[in-house]
C-alpha cells in the first residue's frame, strides 16, 4: 500500500466522524435565505439559560433545506426527514449571524448518511471523492462577512454536489421532497479533528514525506535496547542531564535512555511497560538530556512535543513536568517546564497550568512592549546568578557565558568519570583491587631488581672474555664447551628464571633477558596505572562527597560509590552531577530568553513588519518552557505557517523530539499526522492495555 494511501485512508475516517447529523429537536423553518432577527434572539435565549462570558456568542449550525420522504399521495411524511447539508455558524445575543473563526477549522459538511458509498437508504447527493476534493480548495478568509460566508457554503454545496447550488423546493430526488427553509439546531461535537484533516490534506499533496512520518507508515522502529550491563555499554557518553535528584535510573531505564542517545533523525523509540515501571521518569530524563545537550552545544533551545489523544493523558504530562519542586527558577513566574497549548478558555482544572491559546496566552503579558517583566526578571536573573558564583553581573549575557562555561566544566566532569570506568577493571573484565595490586607491584620490582643484576652480571662475564676465545669457540668443540659452562654457573647463581633455560648461547641469554625485562616493566607500569585509577577515583569520590553529602537523596547513593561497581558510580553521577548540569542548562536557557526577549523589545533595527511569526516565537519560548503540550487534534493548529509562496502551510520537522504518551489510547488516523510535525519520537504505552473504543 504506497504510503499516500495511508494519508488518504486516514483522512477519510476522521472525516466520516465529523459528517453526522445534529440532533433536530424542535426546527425552525423559514422561506428565506436570512431568519428573522428575533426569531434567532429567541434561539439564542432558548439554548443559554446562562449567559456567555462577554456576551459570547453561541455555536449553531444550520442547514438550509432539508428531504422528506414522500407517501404513496406524494404528500411528505414529517416523521421522515434528512438533513443532508449543514453550516456551522456563530449567533450572537442581538440575533446577529456570523462566520466561525478562522482558526477553529470548522466547514460545511454533507452527512455521511447522504454520500456513496451509502449503507442506509437515504437520497445520494454526492460522493466521498467529491466531497474530499470540494473540502481540500475549502478556504475561509479571517475577516469575511456572514452573506459572503454564506455564499461561499453554497458555492461549496455546489461543487461538492456537481449542482447549481441549494436544490429548489418542492423537487424532487428519488423518494424524497426537496423542503426549502432554514434550520437552526446545535452542533453536535464536531470539528475537533479539523486540524488534522486539513493537515492530512497538506501532507498528501506534498512531492516527499518527512522522514519521521515516513518510518511511522512504514512500520519501522530502531534496533533492540542496549543491555546497560554488557560491557560496551558500561561507558557510553551522552547522558548528561537528570531531571530530578531523588532516584538515579533504574537499569532498564538506563538500557533505553543508551538506546534513545543512539537513534538518528527520522527514527522512533517504542517503549512499552505497565503502569509503574518508570516511564514517566525515562520520559524526564530524555527531557532533560536534550535540555543539557542543547545548550552545551549552543544551539537553539530544543523544542519538544508532548502529546496524546486525551486531556487527562496531556494534563499527567503537564503534571510530571511541574514537580521540580526542588528547581528554583531564576526568572519569575514560570513554574513549569510545560506549555499547555489548548484553545479551551481557562477554567479550575486548567488555572494551575501555563496556557496558550487563541484567546489568551501565557507568555502575552510577559513579553508586553512595556518592558516590565523584561526589568522585573532580567533584575532576578541576575540576583540569582551573582548569589550562585559568588560575583556580581551587570548583564544577562554575561551570566549566560558564565553559565555556558560551567556547563561544560560540568560535563567535562561527568566524562572524567566515564572515561575512568574501564580503567578500573583488568583485561578479563574484573575490577582492580588495591591491596592486590600493591602486592604484584612489589614482586614485579623485585623481579625487574633480579632482571637487571642478572644482566650486569651478564655483561661482566662477557666483558672479561678475551676476543681469541671467543673466536677459538666457534671451531673448537673444548674451548666451546669450557666457555658454556661458565655461563651455565652464572645462569645457576643469578638467572631469575633459571629452570626454563636450555640454551647456554651468550647472545641468547642476553636476547632473552632483555625481552623478559621489558615485559617485567611494562607489567608494571600497568600496575601503576591502575594504582593510580583507584587512586584518583578516590579523589573524585572524595570530591563528589564533599560536594553532596549536605544533599539527603545524594548521601545514600555517594555512601555506596565503589570502584569495584561500576552502576554505583552510574548512580551517584545522576543524582550529583548529571542533575546539577541539568539546572546548570536550565539557568542557560533563562539568561538567553531574557537576552532573546531585550532584543524582541528593544531591536537594533525596526522589523520588517510587526507580526512575529509563530516559529520564531516559539523557538523563544522553548528558552523557557521546551515542552509543547498539546492533543493530537489540538497541536496542528498551533503549527500553521504562511509558506515563501503566500500559501498556508504547516511547520513540518519543527520539533526535534515528539513524546507520545498513553499511545496505546492513540489510534492511528489520530496519531500520525502528528510524526510529520517532528525530527524524532519515542512513544511510550502498555501493550496489554485495552484498545482505544469510540462512540
Amino acid at each position: 500500500m504506497e504510503l499516500s494511501n495511508w494519508l488518504r485512508y486516514w483522512r477519510n475516517s476522521l472525516l466520516d466522524i465529523d459528517r453526522r447529523q445534529p440532533e433536530v429537536t424542535d426546527p425552525h423553518a423559514a422561506y428565506q435565505p436570512i431568519i428573522e432577527t428575533e426569531v434567532l434572539r429567541k434561539f439564542y435565549t432558548q439554548h443559554c439559560s446562562t449567559p456567555l462570558v462577554d456576551d459570547e456568542p453561541l455555536d449553531i449550525v444550520l442547514a438550509p433545506f432539508h428531504l422528506a420522504l414522500a407517501s404513496e399521495n406524494h404528500r411528505t411524511n414529517r416523521n421522515r426527514r434528512v438533513y443532508p447539508f449543514w453550516v456551522p455558524a456563530r449567533l450572537t445575543p442581538a440575533g446577529e449571524l456570523l462566520p466561525p473563526a478562522a482558526d477553529d477549522g470548522l466547514v460545511p459538511w454533507l452527512v455521511r448518511d447522504v454520500l456513496e458509498p451509502a449503507a442506509y437508504q437515504f437520497p445520494v447527493l454526492s460522493t466521498l471523492e467529491a466531497t474530499d476534493a470540494a473540502l481540500l480548495q475549502w478556504r475561509q478568509p479571517a475577516t469575511l462577512s456572514w452573506s459572503a460566508y454564506w455564499a461561499n457554503a453554497q458555492a461549496y454545496y455546489a461543487q461538492a454536489t456537481g449542482t447549481p447550488g441549494w436544490p429548489k423546493h418542492d423537487t424532487a430526488i428519488g423518494d424524497w421532497w426537496v423542503q426549502q427553509g432554514i434550520t437552526l439546531a446545535l452542533p453536535p461535537t464536531q470539528g475537533t479533528a479539523a486540524s488534522l484533516i486539513d493537515l492530512y490534506g497538506y501532507l498528501e499533496n506534498r512531492p516527499t514525506l518527512p522522514p519521521l512520518l515516513t518510518t511511522l507508515l512504514r512500520g519501522q522502529s530502531i534496533s533492540s535496547p542496549f543491555d546497560p550491563e554488557s560491557a560496551a555499554q558500561l561507558y557510553l557518553k551522552g547522558h548528561y542531564g537528570q531531571l530530578s535528584n531523588l532516584f538515579p535510573l533504574s537499569t532498564s531505564q538506563r538500557g533505553t535512555l543508551q538506546t534513545w542517545l543512539a537513534t538518528k533523525q527520522g527514527e522512533v523509540l517504542p517503549v512499552n511497560g505497565p503502569p509503574g515501571t518508570g516511564k514517566t521518569t525515562l520520559l524526564q530524563s530524555i527531557v532533560a538530556n536534550l535540555i543539557v545537550e542543547k545548550a552545551l552545544l549552543g544551539e537553539d533551545a530544543p523544542r519538544i512535543l508532548a502529546s496524546s489523544t486525551n486531556n487527562q493523558a496531556i494534563t499527567n504530562i503537564l503534571d510530571s513536568f511541574g514537580r521540580e519542586a526542588s528547581v528554583v527558577r531564576w526568572v519569575p513566574a514560570v513554574t513549569s517546564l510545560g506549555l499547555y497549548l489548548t484553545n479551551r478558555p481557562a477554567d479550575t482544572s486548567t488555572a494551575s497550568y501555563q496556557l496558550h491559546g487563541r484567546r489568551s496566552s501565557f507568555f502575552q503579558a510577559k513579553e508586553a512592549a512595556d518592558g516590565q517583566y523584561l526589568q522585573t526578571a532580567q533584575a532576578e536573573l541576575l540576583r540569582h546568578g551573582s548569589t550562585f558564583f559568588g560575583k556580581s553581573f551587570t548583564t544577562p549575557a554575561a551570566l549566560r557565558d558564565e553559565l555556558h562555561q560551567a556547563l561544560k566544566q560540568q560535563v567535562a566532569r561527568i566524562d572524567s568519570w566515564l572515561d575512568l570506568l574501564p580503567k578500573l577493571r583488568d583485561e578479563r573484565g574484573q575490577p582492580w583491587q588495591a591491596a592486590q595490586l600493591h602486592h604484584e607491584a612489589a614482586a614485579t620490582r623485585t623481579h625487574i631488581a633480579e632482571l637487571e643484576a642478572y644482566q650486569v652480571e651478564l655483561a661482566r662475564l662477557q666483558a672479561s672474555e678475551s676476543g681469541l676465545t671467543v673466536f677459538l669457540s666457534r671451531f673448537i668443540a673444548a674451548v666451546r664447551q669450557r666457555r658454556q659452562a661458565r655461563y651455565l654457573l652464572l645462569v645457576r647463581e643469578h638467572c631469575p628464571y633459571r629452570d626454563t633455560v636450555t640454551v647456554y648461547d651468550p647472545g641468547q641469554l642476553q636476547l632473552v633477558a632483555a625481552q623478559r625485562l621489558e615485559a617485567a616493566q611494562a607489567a608494571l607500569r600497568r600496575l601503576q596505572m591502575a594504582l593510580t585509577s583507584l587512586s584518583t577515583f578516590d579523589q573524585l569520590a572524595a570530591r563528589l562527597r564533599q560536594e553532596f553529602n549536605q544533599q539527603p537523596s545524594a548521601s545514600r547513593f555517594l555512601a555506596e560509590l565503589s570502584s569495584a561497581d561500576p552502576s554505583s558510580v552510574r548512580n551517584a553521577l545522576d543524582v550529583t552531577l548529571r542533575h546539577q548540569a541539568f539546572l546548570l542548562a536550565l539557568h542557560y536557557w533563562e539568561a538567553r530568553y531574557v537576552v532573546a526577549l531585550r532584543d524582541k523589545i528593544f531591536p537594533a533595527q525596526t522589523p520588517r513588519s510587526p507580526h512575529e511569526r509563530r516559529t520564531l516565537q516559539y523557538a523563544r519560548w522553548a528558552m523557557l518552557t521546551p515542552c509543547f503540550i498539546s492533543t493530537c487534534h489540538s497541536v496542528p493548529r498551533f503549527l500553521r505557517v504562511k509558506e515563501r509562496t503566500g500559501e498556508d502551510g504547516y511547520a513540518l520537522e519543527y520539533f526535534d523530539l515528539l513524546l507520545v504518551d498513553e499511545a496505546g489510547q492513540v489510534s492511528p488516523e489520530v496519531g500520525a499526522a502528528v510524526f510529520s510535525l517532528a525530527r524524532r519520537a519515542v512513544v511510550v504505552g502498555d501493550i496489554h492495555q485495552i484498545e482505544p473504543v469510540w462512540g
